[in-house]
C-alpha cells in the first residue's frame, strides 16, 4: 500500500492514525492500479445503510437518488464561534451536507442575471415578450393547482388514511382536473421552450450551456416521479410519490446482491501506512472516527481511556465493495462551473455553496472487522457487552442486549480482540468520490468523514424545510 505524499506523522493520534487507515483502505480496494482517479474519496459515517426494500425497484432508486443528491461541508469550524440552536456554527452555513439540486438552482438563478445582460439589445422586446408568456403559464399552472387542492382538502377528511391517495387520482381523473393540469404543464414547457430559441439566437456561444441547463433544470418533463417509502410502490399510490431530477448510481442491485467475493485488508494503528485526514476540516457530528466509543459506565470511560492509549489491528472485510459512477443527464451542466460560472466565486473553495458533490459512490454488503487488542482490553469490553450495554467502533455499532436494529452489527469475542460483522445482505454507503470545482491549491486535502445517515427520503428532517 502506498505511502500519501500527506502522511500524517507520528505524533498524531490515534484515532486519527485508525481512520487514516481506514481511509488507505478503502482506495486501495476500489482504485486500480496504475489509473489516477479524478477526485478525492470523502468517507461516511460507517453507520450509514441502504435500507432497501427487496421486489420494490422503485423506493429503492428513490434511496439511491437521495443519497447522492447532497453538497458535503467544506468549510472549517472556528472552534472559537458561538453555536447557533440547531447545534451549527454561527460562521459556518455549510456544517452540514445541502441538496445539490437546491444549490445548483440557485446557482442557475444567479447566472440568469449574467445571461439577461449578455442578450443582443435589438432583441430584447422578443426575449421579454417571451418571459413574460412563461411566467403567466406558470402562474395559472400554481393557481390551478392550489384551487384543485383546495377542493380535494374537503373531501379528503371523509376517505379511510389508506385510500387517499388512489382515491384522488380517480377523483382528478373523472372531474378533468388531471387532463387540465397536463394541458397547463404542457404550456409551461411550450413557453420554457421558446423562451430558450430567443436565448440561443440572441447570446453568444459561450451561454449556451447554460440556456441548456436552465432549459432542463426547470422542465418537469425531463423529472420522474418515485415513491418516498416502500408502502408507495405501486402506480395507485402515485399521488404520494415525489419529483426528482435524475441522478442515479449506475449499478444493479440484483446483482450486487447476488454475485460474491471476498475483499480484505489489514492495517495497524503503529504504521505509517495512511492517508491524511485533514482535521482543519471538521464536520456537525459527534462519533469517534478511530476506537471505542460508549456511554454511562466506568468501563466505558476506561475502555476509552484505552482506546487513545493503546494501538490495535483491524482486519476490514466485505462479501462485496464497488465503486460506481453517478449519471446526472443534461440537467446537471459540469461545464458552466470551468466557464461563465467561475466568476461566481461563493460557489467555490472550502468556503463555497458547490464546494464538493459526489461523483461516484462507495457501497459494500457483508461487512467485517475484526479487531486485535491487549488482554486488558479484552477484558473490559467483555464486561461492558455481558452487562447488556453497547458499543460504537470506528463508527461501527453493536447495539447491546434489547436495542438490535439494522444499523446495528453482530458481536462476537475472540481469543485475540473481538468481532463485528453484518448480515451479508446488509448494504453500507461507504462514501464517495467527490469533485471540488475551482479550489485551487486547497484541492488535494482531505477532510474529516461526514455524516450523512438517514438522508434516503429524510432530507426535511436534515436539511430544513427551506430546502
Amino acid at each position: 500500500m502506498r505511502i500519501d505524499k500527506y502522511a500524517l506523522t507520528a505524533e498524531d493520534t490515534i484515532e486519527q492514525r485508525a481512520w487514516g487507515h481506514y481511509l488507505s483502505v478503502v482506495k486501495s480496494l476500489v482504485e486500480v492500479p496504475g489509473q489516477t482517479p479524478v477526485g478525492e474519496i470523502q468517507l461516511f459515517n460507517l453507520a450509514t445503510l441502504l435500507p432497501y426494500v427487496t421486489a420494490k425497484p422503485r423506493y429503492n432508486l428513490f434511496l439511491l437518488a437521495n443519497a447522492v443528491n447532497y453538497v458535503s461541508p467544506a468549510l472549517p469550524v472556528d472552534e472559537s464561534a458561538s453555536e447557533t440552536e440547531d447545534g451549527d456554527r454561527a460562521t459556518n452555513p455549510m456544517a452540514r451536507p445541502r441538496k445539490l439540486d437546491a444549490m445548483y438552482g440557485n446557482f442557475l438563478g444567479d447566472l440568469d442575471r449574467i445571461l439577461i445582460n449578455a442578450v443582443n439589445p435589438a432583441a430584447k422586446p422578443e426575449y421579454q415578450a417571451a418571459q413574460k408568456e412563461l411566467q403567466d403559464a406558470q402562474r395559472e399552472l400554481q393557481s390551478r393547482q392550489a384551487h384543485i387542492d383546495g377542493l380535494w382538502s374537503y373531501i379528503e377528511p371523509q376517505i379511510p388514511a389508506e385510500e387517499r391517495d388512489g382515491r384522488r387520482v380517480i377523483w382528478e381523473r373523472e372531474n378533468g382536473y388531471s387532463q387540465e393540469l397536463d394541458r397547463l404543464r404542457t404550456m409551461v414547457e411550450v413557453a420554457n421552450a421558446r423562451v430558450g430559441a430567443v436565448l440561443r439566437q440572441n447570446t453568444p456561444r459561450e451561454f449556451w450551456d447554460l440556456i441548456k441547463a436552465r432549459s432542463w433544470f426547470n422542465d418537469r418533463g425531463y423529472q420522474v416521479q418515485l415513491p418516498p417509502s416502500a408502502y408507495y410502490e405501486e402506480p395507485s399510490h402515485i399521488a404520494a410519490w415525489r419529483w426528482l431530477r435524475p441522478q442515479w448510481p449506475l449499478f444493479d442491485l440484483e446483482e450486487f446482491l447476488r454475485d460474491t467475493g471476498q475483499f480484505e485488508r489489514t492495517f495497524d494503528t503503529k504504521s505509517e501506512q495512511y492517508d491524511r485526514v485533514e482535521k482543519t476540516w471538521k464536520v456537525k457530528g459527534k462519533a469517534r472516527w478511530g476506537g471505542f466509543g460508549g456511554r454511562g459506565s466506568g468501563t466505558a470511560r476506561k475502555l476509552e481511556e484505552l482506546t487513545q492509549k493503546e494501538h490495535f489491528s483491524w482486519d476490514v472485510g466485505f462479501k462485496r465493495i464497488q465503486e460506481v459512477p453517478i449519471d446526472r443527464g443534461d440537467w446537471f451542466q459540469e461545464s458552466l462551473f470551468e466557464t461563465v460560472g467561475r466568476k461566481l466565486t461563493q460557489y467555490w473553495g472550502p468556503n463555497g455553496l458547490l464546494s464538493a458533490y459526489p461523483t461516484s459512490l462507495i457501497m459494500a454488503r457483508g461487512t467485517v472487522i475484526k479487531v486485535k487488542t491487549s488482554s486488558e482490553f479484552r477484558s473490559l469490553l467483555e464486561s461492558h457487552v455481558s452487562g447488556g450495554a453497547s458499543f460504537s467502533w470506528g463508527g461501527f455499532s453493536f447495539g447491546g442486549r434489547g436495542s438490535q436494529t439494522a444499523k446495528h452489527m453482530k458481536y462476537r469475542a475472540t481469543e485475540e480482540g473481538f468481532v463485528l460483522e453484518d448480515d451479508p445482505e446488509t448494504i453500507r454507503l461507504i462514501g464517495a468520490r467527490v469533485h471540488r470545482p475551482n479550489w485551487g491549491a486547497d484541492a488535494g486535502k482531505y477532510y474529516d468523514p461526514i455524516d450523512v445517515s438517514g438522508v434516503m427520503g429524510q432530507w426535511d428532517k436534515i436539511f430544513g424545510a427551506d430546502l
